[in-house]
């Protein structure tokens, strides 16, 4: 199988996860580099996209340091929403398929129940705000567009939860990590096999990306299940201290939000439900204890 699927954010966990996945389907994909597409200078990518030529636009990069986009909104609407709109609109004067990842911080958190695809937004910072503003840019450009949304993405490499975590621990620090915020911790690969999914549909037509686009170009792929950060993180060493027995003695005591202290505020219930991956691609993705047990076991 060739095309060309350029994928944006390919040195990041769900970008890099999907280039290894569609390279090992066979798909000719294009990656490049910030200095190639710097979605920091949203003025320059209609330029490089017409050199670069793809066939399909998979947007996996954003700006996704929640705190920082706090003290510099503007930066992170330049990355999250204007960029994301001049990538739309090269989309659409081509009528090429633009797939665009966003984020379960595009809503408050404040239901019970999770959040179905057409639940109504509202961000409580300005993560979340410019992530929605990149949604709604690229579902209003004519280009031909799915966004996913997805949940606290992780992997056993880069720069995040639990990452983090397993580095402290490892030099013996305590963890302080918030008991009233609920998630539903998704693996990075587990997002890239969902992406690959609907890539490989294009690639045969698009019948399944057509019917999502006519249901409102919108669907959820975050892990089953939900758990607090604190019981992630002593699942997380509990299940590495088999490999690792010092972690075992490593303490977590849980905090609230407010004793946190974070800049920016976090929805309290991050839940992401409804049925159109299933519906429309037959798939969903696994719990997320099994999903940690994945991640760890690719650990060395």
């Amino acid at each position: 199988m060739s095309a060309s699927v350029l994928v944006t954010g390919g040195s990041g966990q769900v970008g890099g996860a999907l280039v290894r996945r569609l390279q090992a389907s066979g798909v000719s994909t294009i990656a490049p580099g910030r200095d190639t597409l710097d979605l920091a200078r949203p003025e320059t990518l209609a330029m490089t996209l017409r050199a670069l030529a793809p066939r399909i636009v998979v947007n996996c990069a954003a700006w996704t340091a929640v705190d920082a986009a706090e003290r510099d909104e503007a930066a992170a609407h330049t990355v999250n929403a204007e960029s994301p709109t001049s990538i739309a609109a090269f989309c659409a004067t081509r009528a090429l398929p633009l797939i665009h990842v966003s984020t379960d911080y595009v809503f408050d958190g404040g239901d019970a129940a999770p959040f179905v695809e057409d639940a109504t937004p509202a961000p409580l910072q300005a993560y979340g705000r410019t992530k929605l503003a990149g949604e709604r840019a690229v579902l209003a450009s004519g280009a031909p567009t799915v966004v996913v949304r997805t949940s606290a993405v992780y992997d056993g490499h880069g720069r995040n939860f639990l990452t983090a975590i397993l580095a402290r621990a490892r030099r013996g620090d305590g963890l302080r990590v918030v008991t009233d915020q609920v998630t539903a911790p998704t693996s990075a690969s587990a997002v890239a096999d969902v992406l690959a999914q609907i890539v490989e549909d294009v690639l045969h037509g698009g019948a399944r990306f057509d019917r999502v686009r006519a249901d409102g170009g919108v669907l959820h792929a975050s892990a089953a299940g939900a758990v607090t950060w604190h019981d992630f993180a002593v699942a997380a060493l509990t299940r590495r201290a088999a490999r690792e027995p010092a972690m075992r003695a490593v303490p977590i005591t849980g905090v609230t939000t407010a004793e946190w202290g974070a800049p920016a505020s976090r929805p309290p219930r991050a839940l992401l439900g409804g049925t159109r991956l299933a519906t429309h691609y037959g798939s969903s993705l696994a719990h997320w204890e099994t999903q940690l047990d994945a991640v760890l076991a690719s650990l060395t």
